[in-house]
């Protein structure tokens, strides 16, 4: 916060001083000081200079034109608008020191290029890390053609490939009754499908059927433990949490989390530890997530911030 508040003090006097300096460069060897108000005055005499010259008055559209960069100058230099750039310009200058992997470079572009810098970085660096998922509500509207002709296609080939991709996009839109019995019938079809048992339980845990979810799984887990690179282990032991299968529950989620850190996992073994009264043992866990959280980049551990909050507000209870 010291640097941020210093940085702003900087750039509220460095903006002003540079439109001064451009300004009055002609003048340069003139000892009297220049006031803010002189520069707009002397600004406006040479506007009024350039749309009268000796040829003749600009036309009206000419003139319309240079308004409006006039008054563009005068809301970005003169008004609040320059509130907006220096928030702006340090917003993208933390950006870049806490998130860039060039950092070394593009706070000079952004510090020294001026006002540029920062749009660059904006457009050049920020926009694309950007990892926006749109809601189900809006993928559901623009999905109904795709539904349709995978539904056509499950109903004409009827095998369990097709209706495991209607599964899977019926999960996507947030339709997860309809996707159960997609899967429902891909499952029919092959009994021992990863992928059709995997969607039926994600289905079946969305839906509220936690016992339905709790069956599939437990035959991924026989087939292969580490399907879906943890993710269908870690819903197998949200399940046994559950239906409140306290012992198998904290047996799957130490198992978990020997192979996986997902900080989710963490925090239910330390809730199980808890419950069990090792506290020590649920303090160890709990101090795991933050310390995990913050060694990885920052762009991943915002996606886990939810569980450090949680982690941190458990590990007070537990120390008091």
């Amino acid at each position: 916060m010291v640097f941020v508040q210093s940085l702003s003090r900087i750039m509220s006097l460095l903006i002003p001083l540079i439109c001064v300096t451009s300004l009055v460069a002609d003048d340069s060897s003139s000892a009297n000081r220049i006031t803010t108000t002189e520069v707009r005055q002397r600004i406006e005499h040479n506007a009024a200079d350039l749309i009268h010259t000796e040829e003749g008055e600009f036309s009206d559209d000419e003139s319309d034109d240079l308004g409006f960069g006039w008054s563009l100058w005068t809301f970005f230099y003169y008004g609040w608008g320059r509130y907006l750039y220096l928030a702006f310009f340090v917003w993208m200058l933390i950006s870049s020191l806490r998130n860039d992997p060039d950092r070394g470079i593009w706070f000079w572009v952004i510090l020294v290029f001026q006002p540029f810098g920062a749009f660059l970085y904006f457009v050049i660096r920020w926009l694309p890390q950007l990892t926006v998922t749109p809601p189900a509500f809006l993928r559901r509207w623009t999905s109904g053609n795709e539904i349709r002709q995978l539904e056509i296609a499950a109903q004409r080939i009827g095998n369990a490939h097709q209706f495991i991709e209607l599964g899977n996009l019926l999960n996507e839109v947030g339709r997860c009754d309809e996707a159960q019995a997609a899967f429902g019938r891909a499952i029919e079809k092959e009994p021992d499908s990863l992928p059709a048992l995997w969607g039926g339980a994600f289905a079946d845990h969305a839906t509220g059927d936690v016992a339905a979810a709790k069956e599939k799984l437990k035959q991924v887990m026989e087939i292969d433990r580490t399907y879906k690179f943890g993710d269908a282990s870690l819903l197998y032991a949200k399940c046994l949490v559950a239906l409140d299968e306290t012992v198998a529950a904290r047996e799957q989620l130490e198992t978990h989390t020997r192979k996986w850190r997902h900080p989710e996992a963490l925090y239910l073994l330390a809730v199980s530890q808890q419950l069990a009264g090792d506290d020590a043992l649920a303090r160890q866990s709990l101090e795991g997530i933050i310390a995990d959280l913050e060694t990885v980049p920052a762009a991943i551990a915002k996606k886990s911030l939810h569980w450090k909050s949680k982690a941190k507000k458990l590990l007070k209870q537990l120390r008091n």
